[in-house]
């Protein structure tokens, strides 16, 4: 058996588009968000979703399978790498669960707006790094890498 990992280095993915109609009126470049992680030592990939309508965790082996799964599900995403912060704000600080709440929690960031744009703006002021971009424009005050 494996120890236990906590995983802590994160990817995270920024989609342009939105699969529901509430996450189409988001305003800004960006619609919705989603985190994968690779765990080298139990060799998986986990894969986290969460929506107004329900929060999905996808486990799959580390593998090409893998690989081609999570390049459908990133189309056309933008995506960084980011390390999580040991603390972030008590869970009664947080809010309602949104795509954005979920990451900025798992992520132990703290003053992270509602929107997508928002939780961007601040992986960039706190050092994460695009690892792949397909959008044309940038959000202003990028620092790019």
């Amino acid at each position: 058996m494996h120890e236990p990992q906590e995983v802590t280095e994160w990817l995270v993915i920024f989609y342009p588009y939105s699969d529901t109609w509430f996450g189409r009126l988001v305003p800004g470049r960006f619609k919705h968000v989603a985190l994968a992680a690779h765990v080298a030592g139990s060799k998986i990939w986990i894969f986290r979703d969460v929506s107004f309508r329900s929060e999905k965790i996808f486990v799959l082996p580390d593998d090409d399978r893998a690989l081609e799964q999570i390049s459908v599900w990133t189309k056309g995403a933008t995506i960084m790498r980011f390390t999580a912060r040991e603390h972030g704000a008590p869970l009664v600080f947080r809010g309602p669960l949104t795509c954005v709440s979920a990451a900025r929690h798992l992520l132990g960031l703290l003053c992270v707006g509602p929107l997508p744009d928002q939780l961007y703006r601040s992986l960039i002021d706190n050092g994460a790094t695009v690892i792949r971009d397909h959008g044309q424009q940038h959000i202003r005050g990028e620092r790019r890498q």
